[in-house]
This record gives C-alpha cells, structure tokens and sequence, in this order.
C-alpha cells in the first residue's frame, strides 16, 4: 500500500509541475492517475490534495464547474479528517473560483468561513492569504472600503 500511495503523490506532484508549465492535459491526466490511486487505497488525504490540484488546473481554464465540484470534494474530505487549514484553504479556492464566475456573495461566504478558520487556528499566513481572497471579493463588488481594509 504505501508503495501505491507514494506513487499516487510523485504522480499528484507531476502534474502540477506539468500544470505550471501550461500542460495543462498531460498535468490533468497525472493528477487524475493520483486521485484514482489514492480512491483505491481510501487514502482521503492524499484524494483531498489531489481533489485541490485538479481543481487548481480547472480554475485555471475557466472551467469552474468541475473545479468547484473537486474543491468541494476536498473540503468535505479536509472537514471529515479534521483539518481545519485545509478546510480554509479549500474555502478560500472556492472563493476565488467563484469570485471569477461573478457570484460574489458566494466569493464573500467561503472567504469569510476560510478567515474564521484562520484566525480560529492562529495561523497568520494562511489569515492573510484569505484576507486577499476576501478583499479580492469585496473589490470585484464594487465595494471598496472593506476590500481596502482586508489590504492593509
């Protein structure tokens, strides 16, 4: 099993470099081998992970409705093993999804929920990259102020 398992990460970690580099089919087809992998092996962390990045590439072709679906999957997930910085990560992938789709009101509720979570955990950074997706969500609205205050 953790044969299969480390394979399904070096084929997750594949893919996003195939993705960075603009492969975008070949990046999709490795991170898919990773998540039927880790499904296989009901290896949910390794299944969330793989979820977000395929999610990530998805996003970034405006194919919003599968990367919502993959980050929602990786939400549940990130909630079902009790992890809640990947839950606000996941929130905060979702607000920038649908902040890019015009749906605001939704960009503003998951980027709410991901700065709850941040700040309820402590963590800093991850506080101050949703404040980015808040303010981002804020400024797309038109609503200026609060997206200057999640700025500074």
């Amino acid at each position: 099993v953790k044969d299969r398992a480390v394979e399904a990460m070096a084929l997750r970690e594949l893919g996003y470099v195939n993705l960075k580099q603009g492969q975008f089919s070949k990046g999709v087809t490795l991170v898919d081998q990773s998540i039927q992998i880790s499904r296989r092996l009901n290896h949910l962390l390794g299944l969330s992970i793989s979820s977000s990045v395929i999610g990530y590439a998805f996003r970034l072709q405006g194919n919003y409705e599968t990367a919502l679906q993959q980050f929602q999957e990786s939400l549940r997930i990130s909630a079902d093993l009790n992890r809640p910085r990947s839950e606000a990560i996941e929130l905060a992938n979702l607000s920038e999804c649908y902040r890019e789709m015009g749906d605001f009101s939704s960009a503003l509720e998951c980027g709410q929920r991901a700065l709850e979570i941040a700040r309820g955990i402590g963590s800093r950074q991850l506080e101050g990259s949703t404040l980015m997706a808040v303010g981002r969500a804020y400024a797309a609205r038109g609503e200026f102020s609060p997206a200057g205050e999640c700025f500074t």
